[in-house]
């Protein structure tokens, strides 16, 4: 893959200015995705959706938002529908998704998890929710998990009733 040096960037926000899409495609497809992100940081906000719709390859469109800043990933995922966040955590690492998912809203969060395709996948982040960020409180001298919505029934089976953690 290319390094990304201060030339190139202000060479891709040139094409990406003038709507170059067959220009700004071929750039990212030989960037990394950290170089991506890195140039996504000078953009807007239509201008960075503009050009992550350009990404041809949805592991690379995956790993451009994790490497985006958590307040910039934010920004671009409020756009997208929760199916569309799905088909992306399910290309990521349980760890990864877990992080992402953290960062939606309840509801939101809800809606891309039963929207994940990989359903041991899904099983797998919606265990790890509860052990990593939900954690417990005590209520009534018990102690007992969070009040939070995910899907109900073994995640892996599909199923779409919803517990309480």
């Amino acid at each position: 893959m290319k390094d990304l040096n201060e030339k190139d960037i202000e060479l891709i926000e040139e094409m990406i200015e003038h709507g170059d899409e067959v220009g700004a495609r071929n750039a990212f497809s030989g960037l990394h995705p950290a170089d991506i992100a890195e140039l996504f940081q000078s953009l807007d906000i239509k201008e960075a959706e503009w050009a992550f719709n350009l990404i041809d390859d949805k592991e690379k469109k995956a790993d451009v938002l994790m490497e985006l800043d958590e307040e910039d990933r934010k920004k671009l995922l409020e756009n997208m529908d929760p199916e569309q966040i799905g088909h992306f955590i399910d290309l990521l690492d349980t760890d990864d998704a877990v992080d992402l998912i953290q960062e939606l809203d309840e509801e939101d969060r809800e809606e891309v998890i039963l929207n994940i395709e990989d359903m041991e996948q899904a099983g797998d982040i919606v265990d790890l929710l509860r052990r990593r960020s939900y954690g417990y409180r005590t209520h009534k001298g018990k102690r007992e998990p969070f009040d939070a919505r995910l899907p109900e029934g073994d995640a892996a089976s599909g199923g779409r009733s919803r517990r309480h953690l």
